[in-house]
């Protein structure tokens, strides 16, 4: 097993290099490339996204239309929950696939990098058959983890069955949600647990395919005292990126918690390490009371200033802080809890049965289509329109 680990860290390395001979060839290319339609850009391809979760993942909601009209709001990645329970509710029963492949086939579809969320344990691999937030058995999750990448990763199965699909193998895959938060992960199991499960899904990965990345658990809150306390149980290389949720009422502040976790990653030895932003909204979204569970028009302006402020300061400090991707929280809300203000983060929500849209979708797409050189976008995420258009 070990020299299996080492040879695919080997090999990692190895694309990185080739990743960076491919930039300065393309930065090279003449009138007519992807290199051209991309000198205006600012920050690189898919380092804007936006979240899909919650009612957006139902199966009747209308997601591959909304992807179009996310690349058009200047959306260029996806990070979005693929729950263990529901594509593998039996041990040794058939997965069901069937959730994962329309999230994957409508991503590439579109040309959006998609950062799956692996999280919810079946009934079977919990310690508790009622709770599945409770930490699973490190092997089982591991072994799932080994199959997802075996089905979308570089030389997934899916590929080979969808030759008609642009080929988009997801590299990047985010190990739980949030286990600094009694939500995600009963407090009582501790960081110890989570990093188990962390070393288990890092070792099945690097088996599976070579080129994955493990993802840190998005963290938020106190994110750099969580992070300490998960290299001081002995993590470090068991992540190839950190993943912040710098949830705060001022955007400036953002910027502030990165810092304090980057001061971490260094006094680690990760200080060139790449961090993600997976989530991020303008919080609080709402001004109690929620009224008739309608937000404000006075809220949805703040939220649409602060996203504004957001998005454009994290392209600023990206190279200083090694910023390599933006998630806004959340594509779509549903926007009626009396008291729940992240149900109310959406830049669209869904009122009398209709998806409209709130004045943070234009804030976003004004900064992500200016920041990414386009003026539109295409039918994909990956070029902008033409300008005969």
């Amino acid at each position: 097993m070990r020299a299996r680990l080492a040879k695919a860290r080997r090999s990692r390395a190895l694309v990185a290099l080739a990743c960076v001979a491919a930039t300065a060839l393309a930065t090279a290319a003449g009138p007519g490339t992807v290199a051209a339609e991309a000198a205006g850009r600012q920050v690189p391809q898919g380092f804007f996204g936006v979240n899909v979760n919650d009612g957006a993942l139902d199966p009747g909601f209308p997601l591959a239309e909304q992807a179009r009209d996310m690349v058009r709001t200047g959306v260029e990645s996806i990070a979005a929950q693929f729950a263990w329970h529901e594509i593998q509710p039996t041990a040794d029963g058939p997965l069901d696939w069937r959730s994962s492949d329309r999230l994957v086939r409508i991503a590439a579809q579109r040309g959006l990098r998609l950062m799956p969320v692996v999280l919810w344990t079946p009934i079977w691999a919990t310690r508790d058959a009622t709770d599945p937030r409770l930490p699973p058995d490190p092997g089982a999750y591991a072994r799932f983890m080994g199959r997802l990448a075996g089905r979308y990763g570089a030389s997934g199965s899916f590929w080979r069955g969808n030759r008609s699909l642009p080929r988009r193998p997801i590299r990047d895959w985010r190990v739980w949600n949030e286990p600094g938060i009694d939500q995600f992960w009963p407090q009582r199991w501790g960081m110890r647990a989570y990093v188990d499960l962390l070393r288990a899904a890092h070792d099945a990965l690097a088996v599976a395919d070579r080129r994955a990345r493990v993802v840190l658990a998005g963290l938020p809150n106190r994110s750099w005292e969580d992070l300490a306390a998960i290299y001081r149980l002995g993590a470090r290389g068991a992540f190839d990126l950190v993943s912040l949720h710098p949830f705060t009422k001022l955007p400036r502040n953002i910027i502030k918690i990165i810092e304090y976790n980057r001061a971490v990653m260094r006094r680690n030895g990760d200080g060139r390490m790449p961090v993600l932003i997976g989530e991020v909204s303008a919080w609080p979204p709402v001004s109690p009371p929620i009224v008739a569970g309608r937000q404000s028009a006075a809220d949805r302006r703040r939220q649409a200033l602060r996203l504004r402020q957001s998005l454009a300061l994290l392209a600023r400090e990206r190279r200083r802080l090694r910023i390599a991707g933006v998630w806004w929280y959340t594509w779509f809300s549903a926007d009626r809890s009396p008291t729940y203000a992240f149900d109310y983060a959406g830049l669209r929500y869904e009122r009398d049965g209709r998806v409209l849209d709130k004045p943070a979708l234009r804030s976003y797409r004004r900064v992500a289509l200016r920041l990414e050189g386009c003026r539109r976008k295409g039918a994909t995420a990956t070029r902008c329109a033409s300008r005969a258009r």
